[in-house]
């Protein structure tokens, strides 16, 4: 049976999938597919709807809410954070910069794309591409 684009039946089966993945989502994820000891860019799903993200390299990040719609991740950004000036540490990580935030309100919307979640057997965590960069479950739902 074929589904027309706006049918009710088209529409089910959309949030039915949404739902699904954003179940999947739930969790820390890498972009590395190891445990990395904080030189990756991680973000947080969590399963009261809002999101974590920080690039550890230079210690800028943001967060806000999110969801899944259509297929895509949209996150709804509240808070995003930088660090100005500084130097890298001995051991990695900005020392002496000025931590910076910004509060949005309204907040700022962005549309991700979604790849399929993907199983490996070696890393065994299962990884997901968002908007093209490859990402790996670190804690959460398997």
């Amino acid at each position: 049976m074929a589904y027309i684009r706006t049918s009710p039946e088209f529409e089910k089966i959309i949030t039915e999938r949404d739902s699904l993945v954003l179940k999947r989502l739930v969790g820390r994820w890498q972009d590395m597919p190891g445990m990395g000891s904080g030189w990756g860019t991680n973000y947080s799903f969590n399963s009261d709807g809002t999101y974590y993200f920080e690039k550890w390299e230079g210690g800028d990040g943001h967060s806000g809410t999110w969801k899944v719609q259509s297929g895509r991740l949209v996150l709804m950004r509240t808070r995003e954070w930088v660090i100005m000036g500084g130097k890298t540490g001995p051991g990695g990580g900005i020392v002496g910069g000025e931590h910076i935030t910004k509060e949005h309100n309204p907040p700022k919307k962005f549309n991700l794309s979604l790849s399929s979640l993907e199983y490996h057997k070696v890393p065994w965590y299962p990884s997901i591409e968002i908007d093209g960069t490859a990402f790996w479950l670190m804690a959460g739902t398997r």
